[in-house]
């Protein structure tokens, strides 16, 4: 149902949106902590949330700033 929303969403804002790039991030999340999770899925997603957000938001803007570090968290877990 969350990924119908971002499907949506970004359809409707379009992807380079910055809701549009939150939504995305959080639905990487929510398929990192699901029971029985593709947790490397929801890391090259996350992944690629944070290279377009550098690209469309900036590498200093705190959105891009907080994704980035919760992806640094993944990568050292």
């Amino acid at each position: 149902m969350y990924r119908q929303a971002v499907t949506v969403g970004t359809q409707q804002l379009g992807a380079d949106h910055q809701m549009a790039l939150i939504a995305r991030g959080s639905l990487a999340v929510m398929r990192h902590k699901r029971p029985g999770a593709d947790r490397s899925a929801a890391l090259e997603e996350l992944t690629a949330v944070v290279r377009d957000m550098e690209r469309v938001l900036g590498a200093a803007h705190p959105n891009t700033v907080s994704t980035r570090r919760l992806l640094d968290q993944w990568t050292a877990a």
